[in-house]
Formats: structure tokens, sequence, C-alpha cells
């Protein structure tokens, strides 16, 4: 019951929120945009839809390492391989281990870890982890945040009257802006340009071709092959695509990508 008490709250809060949790199977994507923008997945060619990508195929280490929640670099036989975890794989440098999968990093020792912000200290505390002087820190809310960091965050946040507040769709002043914000690490609030404002839809039916995917972040895809044609449809798959985006996103790594993907765009 107190769950669905605060699910309603965030809805009367926020409007309609998108919770990240089921990504569509690859051959649910009918386009090719969307297709080459989910990670696991390929365009074949010849066949004219997406698929399952397969580590062994990729021959350079550019393309393992953009497969992270999958696949990993062999530094021995210089071959892409499946991912299995951080710990499984040999290095003594930052370097080392991140250009063998992105998601992991180095402290000490000669195995890799997960980029945890909390496995650092104040002195080798990556860009996009909290530093409070003492620690090393996970993002945890924009409240706790100061000008600077609430700056940096700023796909989450924003500083406003000395204080850092939770960022929402109709600050977003440009078309290209208007995507999405991002409510938590499991959450995003969809956004859409209408009459020259960025506001929150009730509903995805209000996206063409192009902002389906993007502004739900990959949560619903397009149901034609047609550009022209078909809706916007939540992703029903039982395959769990996000979680590993979800344990990565409250360490730090996923969310410094988001984030410099907005930048990237603004």
């Amino acid at each position: 019951m107190e769950f669905i008490i605060v699910q309603l709250l965030l809805v009367s809060s926020f409007g309609w929120i998108v919770e990240i949790k089921n990504e569509c199977s690859c051959t649910d994507y009918k386009l090719y945009s969307e297709c080459i923008s989910s990670m696991g997945c390929i365009w074949n060619t010849s066949l004219s839809k997406c698929v399952d990508i397969k580590c062994n195929t990729l021959k350079s280490q550019t393309e393992c390492i953009s497969q992270s929640q999958y696949c990993s670099f062999d530094l021995s036989t210089f071959t892409c391989v499946p991912f299995t975890s951080c710990a499984n794989l040999s290095g003594n440098t930052v370097q080392q281990c991140q250009t063998q999968n992105q998601m992991c990093s180095w402290v000490s020792g000669n195995s890799c870890i997960d980029y945890n912000c909390t496995n650092f200290n104040q002195n080798n505390c990556p860009y996009f982890c909290i530093n409070t002087g003492s620690a090393c820190e996970n993002f945890s809310s924009c409240e706790k945040l100061n000008q600077t960091y609430c700056t940096l965050y700023s796909g989450m946040c924003y500083w406003n009257q000395n204080q850092c507040l939770n960022q929402e769709c109709s600050n977003f002043i440009t078309s290209t802006q208007c995507q999405f914000v991002l409510k938590s690490e499991n959450a995003i609030v969809p956004c859409y340009w209408n009459q020259n404002q960025c506001i929150n839809p009730p509903d995805a039916s209000v996206y063409n071709s192009n902002q389906c995917f993007i502004s739900t972040i990959g949560q619903y895809h397009w149901s034609s092959n047609n550009s022209t044609m078909g809706s916007c449809q939540q992703c029903q798959s039982s395959q769990d695509y996000y979680k590993p985006m979800t344990d990565f996103l409250s360490k730090g790594f996923i969310l410094s990508i988001i984030i410099m993907g907005i930048f990237m765009i603004i």
C-alpha cells in the first residue's frame, strides 16, 4: 500500500514517469536507428532486421568495449569475448581495466573492480562521483549538491536561488534539449516539445519515430519498419536489459555516460 501511495504521489508531482526496467528484445526493433542505439543489438544488413550481437563478431577493441554490458576485450588474445564480471579481469591500472571493459576500474592489486564511486577515495575520485573532501560518494540527490556539482549533473538537477533542485522538462528552452529528465537511477520523466515549450506529455502517443526511443531511453519502440506509420509502444520483454544499467547508474559510470550525452546535444 505504501509503495502504491508513493507511486501516485510521483505521478501527481511529475506527470508521466517511465520506469527503467524492461528493454525490448533486439527483434522488436523495426527501425535501424533504434537497433544501433540499443546496446547488445546489431543491424543485420542481409536480413534487414535487428538481431542480438555476438561478441566474437566484433573485430576491433573500440567496437568491443562499446558493448560493455555484454562483452569485454581480452588483452592476451586481442579478441572480444562475453563479459562475466570486472573481478574476472586482470589489471593493475585504471587504463588496463577500462581498455577491457568501460564499466570496470582499478584501485589496487591485480584485479579490476566495478566502477563504483565508493571504491575510490578523495584523492582519486572520478569526475562524475561526488568528492566530499574526505570521501568519494555516489550521487544520491540534487538537494545535497553544491553549485559546481549541481551544474555537472544538469541532466538531473539545476541551480536556482542558491539551491540545487530536481530538473524539470519546462527548464529546457530548445527542442534538442527537450528529451527526458532523469528522476532516479530507475526512472525518467519523458519530455516533449510542444508549441515552443518543453512539457512532460501525458503518454507516448505524442511521439514520432524519431522521438520514441530517445525520449524513453529505449523503454518504448516504434511499432513499424515504416517511420511514417505506426506508433510508439512500450517494451514488453521480460529481458531485464536495463538491470545492469540501474546497478551502474547509482555507481557513477552509466550516469556519466547519459549526462555526457545530454551535454553533447545542448
